[in-house]
This record gives C-alpha cells, sequence and structure tokens, in this order.
C-alpha cells in the first residue's frame, strides 16, 4: 500500500487496483493500519459489525446488478417482512428469531414466508463472504410447507358470467381470450398491439421473463372487445385496460374492487384471477394447439413447464397421435401403390413393409429353403 496524496493505493490479493481518497492525513493512516491488519490476520479478520439495514443497501445494488428486473422486484418486496431483523447486527440474528418471523408470516402467507426466508439466508450468506459474523444455523432452517392451489378451469359461459358481474368486464374477458398475466394486461398499451389490430406483442418491460416476449394473435371476440375499449378510455390515457381514474391498475386495488366482488356475486369465492390464463390454456388445449405452440403463446421458458401444468388436460392425445400416424402411412401406401388390377391387388398381402423408409418388400419372389 502507497500514499500519494490525500490517496491511498493498493492492489488486492485478486490482483485489481483498488485506492481510496481522504481529507485528513490521520485517516488515510487509520484506513492503511486497518488494510494492513486485514492483511495480517486473513480469514481471521472480521469486519466491524453492522445492523441488516445498514447491509441491506450495498447488498441491494449487488443483486439488482445481477438478476432480471422482475426477480428484483420481488425480492425487494420481501424487505416488509423484516422490519423487526433491520435494526439488529447481523451477528445478533439468530435461528429463533428468524424461525418466529417466518411462521408469523406462515399462518396468512406460506408462499410469501418461503420467499422471507430465502432472503434472510441470501443476506447472511452475502454477509459472512464479506467478513460479517453470522449464525450459521439460520442456514439450517426449513421452510413452511406451501400447497399450491388447486388450478380451476373455467367454461366460456362462466367467463361470461364473472365479466358481466364486474366493472371491469373488458379487462375480465380479454385475459381469458389471450392468456396474459396480470403485469401484461394491466401494463398494456397501444404500442403493445399490431399495427392491424390482429395481435399483441408483449414487449420485456411488461412481462416476467425473457420467454414472456411473444406474439399473441388475437381471436375476432378479443378485437371486439380492443376496439370498444379504446373507445370507453379517457382521451389521452395510455392505458388500454385503466383504472377508474385514467391510471395503471395495481393488483390489490383491483382484487379488492374489482375482482374479489365479482367472483363472490357468482358463487366462485376464491377463485383467482389467474384461473383466467389457465382457462385459455385449458380453450387452446380443447381446441386442437399443440403444445409447443401453447408454450409460446403462454411464454414459459420450457415445454416441460407447460406439459407440467397442462399436460393432464391432453388425456386423448396419445390414441390421437396413433390414429393420426395410422392416417398418413395409410395416405403414404395408397400414393405408393402399383397400378394392377383389383381382383391381383386383393391376393397380395396386406402388410407395411413397403412403406417409405423400410426396405420394400418383394412380391411374388420365391426362395428355395435348403434341407440340408
Amino acid at each position: 500500500m502507497r500514499r500519494s496524496g490525500a490517496i491511498w493505493a493498493w492492489r488486492e490479493p485478486s490482483g485489481q487496483k483498488r485506492s481510496k481518497s481522504f481529507t485528513r492525513k490521520k485517516d488515510a493512516d487509520a484506513f492503511r493500519n486497518e488494510q494492513e491488519r486485514k492483511a495480517r490476520l486473513g480469514e481471521l479478520w472480521d469486519e466491524p459489525s453492522i445492523t441488516l439495514a445498514e447491509f441491506w443497501d450495498g447488498w441491494v445494488e449487488r443483486y439488482e446488478a445481477s438478476v432480471e428486473p422482475t426477480s428484483f422486484c420481488r425480492r425487494i418486496a420481501t424487505k416488509r417482512h423484516l422490519s423487526t431483523l433491520m435494526p439488529l447486527r447481523v451477528d445478533e440474528i439468530t435461528p429463533a428469531l428468524v424461525e418466529d418471523l417466518v411462521a408469523a408470516i406462515a399462518r396468512e402467507h406460506p408462499r410469501q414466508a418461503q420467499y422471507v426466508l430465502q432472503t434472510v439466508k441470501m443476506l447472511l450468506r452475502a454477509a459472512a463472504r464479506r467478513g460479517q459474523r453470522t449464525k450459521t444455523d439460520v442456514l439450517a432452517l426449513k421452510p413452511p410447507t406451501y400447497r399450491a392451489p388447486t388450478r380451476r378451469f373455467l367454461r366460456p359461459q362462466e367467463v361470461e358470467t364473472i365479466a358481466s358481474a364486474s366493472s371491469e368486464s373488458g379487462l375480465i374477458r380479454f385475459t381469458a381470450l389471450t392468456g396474459v398475466r396480470w403485469k401484461e394486461i394491466s401494463g398494456l398499451t397501444d404500442a403493445e398491439i399490431a399495427s392491424d389490430d390482429t395481435a399483441i406483442v408483449i414487449h420485456r418491460e411488461i412481462t416476467k421473463t425473457r420467454a414472456g416476449v411473444r406474439t399473441i394473435p388475437l381471436v375476432r371476440e378479443a378485437r371486439v372487445i380492443l376496439a370498444a375499449q379504446r373507445l370507453a378510455r379517457p382521451h389521452d390515457c395510455a392505458w388500454l385496460f385503466p383504472a377508474p381514474g385514467g391510471g395503471k391498475w395495481g393488483y390489490s386495488n383491483f382484487r379488492n374492487r374489482v375482482w374479489k366482488t365479482a367472483v363472490t356475486k357468482t358463487g366462485h369465492e376464491g377463485l383467482r384471477f389467474h384461473e383466467l390464463r389457465h382457462t385459455f390454456a385449458s380453450l387452446m388445449i380443447a381446441s386442437g394447439c399443440h403444445p409447443g405452440v401453447l408454450k409460446a403463446l403462454m411464454g414459459h421458458e420450457s415445454i416441460k413447464t407447460t406439459l407440467d401444468i397442462y399436460g393432464h388436460l391432453y388425456p386423448d392425445a396419445t390414441e390421437a397421435a396413433i390414429k393420426a400416424l395410422d392416417a398418413h402411412l395409410d395416405a403414404i401406401d395408397a400414393a405408393a401403390a402399383p397400378s394392377v388390377p383389383h381382383d391381383a391387388l386383393s391376393q397380395i398381402p396386406q402388410t407395411r413393409m413397403g412403406r417409405a423408409g423400410l426396405e420394400p418388400a418383394t412380391l411374388g419372389l420365391k426362395v428355395p429353403c435348403s434341407t440340408s
């Protein structure tokens, strides 16, 4: 480490050059002594203990640079559950404190409790890597049990009933006809509509993942809803499905003011808005949509996701595939059949060994058998 004016410069073990400036010489000397002591102690060095709140600010900046925007926003949302831990030093956060916090959240929101525990573990691991003492037993805590809600697939008549009972019927119908996520439908603007109004183009800014960037063709009924919505929204409003004041809908606001009221009125209490997306998928499957096409329309990262969620809706897929293969092979046979009289054709054994891709059978050839 060397001093140049009011700046101390040094090189990290990794070879990276670092420097730090000071206004007072005694501060620079204190910093140098601290760095040299740290170098001598090596792995025995402990950083001065700080609170979780102090560590959070720096960690957030580093985390934001390493993940997708949607993942970052979801992680940051857990901060409101960590208010009891934020004033504590990192080394004061015990397994009992974290376990009690997670259990309290899990009584109402088990999935959110899992995410909070995951965030605490991420923070403590990052703090340990930066020289903070932590209670490693926290990392051994098991997440609370979470049972995913049973998916429900609505019939078109049920969607219509719920939409008619709500103040946002267009939004509900349009979602069921396109399979868009909440973030996508609430953030939809004219910029996402194709020039001829035949499709919506979901851009990266309003979707969950890179796979969510996709084009969704619009059925006739969806185009009618879109045209009506453009006329009904306030003048100069950016959103295609705005809140009553012309602004963008927030999910909690929509759920409490619109969705819960409509599903309760129609006897579907407890139904989630996300079921409209599942309903779109089920309608596409009933219409004969191929799983690969459905994956693209839904914006899934992998075909495995599509089949894990909706595979059971293809109960006759195997039988239908075999029948389609039979029909295809029969068509090949018919196209390749020789021009022979009908009577002679009836004498030929019915075999499929003559199909394209397989060695053709030689008809009428007698091969003598050896008796020796």
